[in-house]
């Protein structure tokens, strides 16, 4: 008996609950593409590109300095929209700068610890 007294209030939640197509489009991936620019002494300057994904500190591990970052971006995100926070360190404590859709260039060479990406 009490199975059955369990069994029918969580078969009313479960079929209330959304179709699994719309929970699935929830949690589509959302983020841009950070490229890092690195220089790195009797190497030409080349550029990295690193997945970021929006709300989530990204750490990057990159050897030589960075000069300049830019932001790209999937159909899914608007760049309009995008704004990041560079960070020296990957705990996200020592800021950098703010990096746009226009790009973020430093007066001197930098390493860059982590991103955070966000919707404004």
């Amino acid at each position: 008996m009490h199975l059955h007294g369990l069994l029918i209030p969580t078969l009313a939640a479960v079929s209330a609950a959304a179709p699994l197509s719309d929970t699935l489009a929830k949690r589509e991936y959302r983020g841009v593409s950070v490229e890092i620019h690195i220089s790195i002494p009797g190497v030409p300057p080349f550029q990295s590109p690193g997945p970021v994904q929006l709300y989530r500190l990204t750490n990057f591990h990159q050897t030589g300095d960075v000069t300049e970052l830019d932001i790209n971006s999937p159909s899914n995100v608007n760049l309009e929209d995008v704004e990041c926070q560079v960070y020296g360190d990957k705990q996200g404590r020592i800021p950098l700068g703010t990096l746009t859709k226009q790009g973020l260039v430093f007066e001197s060479k930098v390493t860059v610890g982590g991103v955070l990406c966000y919707l404004v």
